[in-house]
């Protein structure tokens, strides 16, 4: 029983290798290689995407979270999560309490 594992596994690795795609000798010859100069091409552009770091996140305060904590675990300061939330205290969190997480320091 175990050789016809090992022949269908073979079999099944050596046609996933087979499926490579197209031969790169067969290629059309490249632009580039023209004797003939190309006319310029405008091309399109999208937006950058803002980073991840430029998003908006937020954190559910959970058992044992102190502010300078999760200023570190967000690459943050205590000043800057104190602004964002308009915390009177920076030592009284509560639990489940949600926390606007301001972008990265830099």
């Amino acid at each position: 029983m175990e050789w016809k594992t090992l022949a269908l596994s073979t079999a099944f690795v050596l046609s996933l290798a087979s499926c490579g795609g197209e031969d790169p000798a067969a290629a059309p010859p490249s632009e580039a290689a023209s004797s003939e100069p190309s006319e310029p091409t405008a091309t399109e552009t999208e937006a950058p995407q803002p980073s991840r770091a430029d998003r908006p996140r937020s954190y559910r305060v959970q058992e044992g979270d102190t502010l300078s904590a999760i200023a570190v675990r967000f690459e943050t300061t205590v000043d800057a999560l104190v602004e964002a939330n308009d915390l009177d205290d920076p030592d009284a969190l509560t639990l489940g309490q949600r926390l606007s997480i301001p972008p990265r320091r830099q």
